[in-house]
Formats: C-alpha cells, structure tokens, sequence
C-alpha cells in the first residue's frame, strides 16, 4: 500500500498490471481499515475462503486505488475452516504414488476406483 503523508489516496495495485496483487495480498485488513477510517473513505468488507492467501489479509479490491468514484470493497481472506484439508494433486500419480502423497498430507485412501482414460 502507498501512502502518502496527507494525502487521501491509497494505492492497492497497479493500475497498468492489475493481474499482479502481490503487494495487495500482503495487506493486512485491519491496517487498511485504520488508513481509510483515518481518512474518511467509506468502505465495504466482504469475506471470502481461500488457501492462498492468510486469514485477515485482502485477496483483492474493486479498485486501484481510492481515488476512482464508487464504493470501494475489500475482499478478506477468511483463510480454510480448520476442519478441512487441502488434497494433494495426485493426477498422473501411481496408486502407490496417490496413497503415500494422500498419507504425507495428514489423509488416508478411501475406496479406490479406476476409470479407464477415455480417447
């Protein structure tokens, strides 16, 4: 984030590379919100899961920065309930291969069906 002394304006991302949200995923809400209630810029949170990006920290905004008109949101990562468990990839992966990825990740096979690849 950008912060100028006086000014009103913060700057989430690029505008010319808006694919790139690097520095905006390293933000964390509760700072942002304590630069935008300082300046008076009114605001939206919405909550949103994810398994990339820590709990607390934005995932992304509808905005730049807080010079466009509009209302600006700030999505937050919620980050995974603690009940679940991210799965391995284990495509193209051996039964053997699958069964020892799916144990290095804390989980256990279940049933095993094989379909055959379809041409």
């Amino acid at each position: 984030m950008t912060v100028s002394k006086g000014s009103k304006v913060l700057v989430f991302y690029d505008k010319e590379h808006p694919e790139d949200l690097t520095k905006l995923q390293q933000m964390e809400l509760s700072t942002v919100e304590k630069e935008l209630k300082d300046r008076e810029i009114p605001y939206k949170v919405l909550e949103q899961m994810s398994d990339t990006v820590e709990k607390g920290y934005l995932i992304s905004t509808n905005k730049a920065d807080t010079s466009e008109p509009g209302e600006l949101e700030l999505v937050v990562s919620t980050g995974i309930p603690d009940n679940w468990a991210v799965v391995p990839d284990l495509t193209n992966l051996s039964e053997k291969e699958a069964i020892s990825a799916l144990e290095d990740a804390g989980l256990e096979a279940g049933v095993i069906s094989i379909f055959p690849a379809q041409a």
